[in-house]
């Protein structure tokens, strides 16, 4: 993106790019114009739901890469409904899927989130995460400070201009954030719909995107600390 220097192995293009390809392969895995045989009186709202998350998750991608970090970080909050709204037309209970058919279900993002972790057979984790952050992204998504406090950006005069001023580590984050939302979804559709090849390739891709991720990370560090052996002038 224009005006963003980075240290950072991947540049935030390939970055970006790297996170398009992968979602395009993911959601293909269901996507890809296959005649789905109804099992459940679930599986058309599943179906729906997943069109929906990768239709945002796409659009996040993309406004990224057109620069416009504004509109890409207040469809995050949308983008996570979708996921757990998903997980309810899976995995809820029948009061939580027949409200959610019924377009009464309110986001219960904190509950979902336990039922996650509990599917997960985990620690808590996903429970706190949503309750930690939903006024957060309420904010980004209702202009509410977290938007406003970007949009001031000092010029080379010292003064303020205002225009988007989000830092090239926050798009970043952004893109990081939603990588892991599309792969679990990827596992537990792939579970549900009971396809057992394309649920295998969904955790094989999760798998070597953590290892990439963790050896990107490595080979930052190194470099930070030879950068700070040899300073450059």
């Amino acid at each position: 993106m224009a005006g963003m220097t980075s240290s950072h192995f991947l540049t935030l293009e390939l970055t970006i790019a790297r996170a398009s390809v992968l979602s395009d392969r993911l959601q293909l895995l269901i996507s890809n114009e296959r005649e789905h045989v109804v099992k459940t009186n679930r599986d058309n709202l599943v179906l729906m739901y997943w069109t929906i998350l990768f239709e945002y998750h796409q659009g996040i991608l993309i406004l990224l890469r057109n620069c416009n970090p504004t509109s890409a970080f207040a469809l995050l909050r949308v983008f996570e409904e979708s996921y757990l709204k998903l997980f309810i037309a899976m995995f809820g209970t029948e009061k939580q899927f027949n409200a959610l058919r019924a377009g009464t279900y309110q986001t219960e993002f904190e509950v979902v989130g336990k039922q996650i972790d509990d599917k997960l057979g985990a620690q808590p984790l996903f429970a706190k995460l949503f309750k930690d952050k939903i006024k957060v992204l309420h904010g980004f998504t209702h202009s509410g400070r977290e938007q406003l406090s970007r949009q001031l950006r000092e010029n080379s005069s010292g003064g303020l201009d205002v225009v988007a001023n989000y830092s090239e580590d926050e798009v970043r984050a952004l893109v990081q954030e939603t990588m892991p939302t599309v792969f679990l979804a990827a596992a537990f559709i792939t579970e549900f719909l009971d396809y057992p090849l394309e649920h295998q390739t969904a955790l094989e891709m999760f798998k070597e995107y953590i290892g990439t991720e963790r050896m990107v990370l490595q080979v930052e560090e190194m470099s930070a600390q030879v950068r700070g052996r040899f300073p450059q002038d």
